[in-house]
């Protein structure tokens, strides 16, 4: 285990928070479709998903076609977030540089170095696919046409 510096712990909050809006607007986007309201799909993990899931599956295929390509996107960012949240995390030595932070797949072992940066597109990659989401979802709520976000 290593000392996170501060910069990549209040980075790693923001992922929890980013992620954790995208999983409402999921289950808003859920909540909509199936007549629920978003906290009756939040309660169990990787519920909003499925949920949100089962709503583009109900949809007509006109629709479908917007907001799946974000939904499955949605759910490559939540799995990866898991690298970030349930991480074991270290750091590696350089003779000439700062010590890498690593993140450590708790069950793959996998080492990812995690810097600033890496997380910074991460949090803009969360960020951007809940407002496609949710500016799709506005769009369906008011009859507008969906077109591209």
């Amino acid at each position: 285990m290593t000392d996170l510096p501060d910069k990549i712990l209040t980075d790693l909050g923001r992922v929890v928070i980013k992620a954790a809006d995208l999983e409402s607007a999921l289950g808003v986007l859920a909540g909509h479709t199936h007549g629920l309201n978003m906290m009756d799909v939040l309660g169990r993990p990787g519920g909003a998903l499925r949920a949100a899931r089962r709503a583009v599956d109900d949809m007509q295929e006109a629709e479908r076609q917007y907001f799946s390509p974000w939904i499955e996107r949605a759910a490559e960012l939540l799995t990866r977030r898991h690298l970030f949240v349930h991480a074991m995390w270290g750091s590696i030595a350089h003779a000439t540089e700062t010590p890498s932070i690593l993140a450590i797949h708790m069950r793959t072992f996998t080492h990812t170095p995690v810097d600033g940066p890496t997380l910074q597109s991460f949090i803009d990659d969360l960020t951007e696919t809940r407002r496609a989401i949710v500016h799709l979802l506005i769009a369906k709520i008011n009859g507008r046409p969906l077109g591209e976000p």
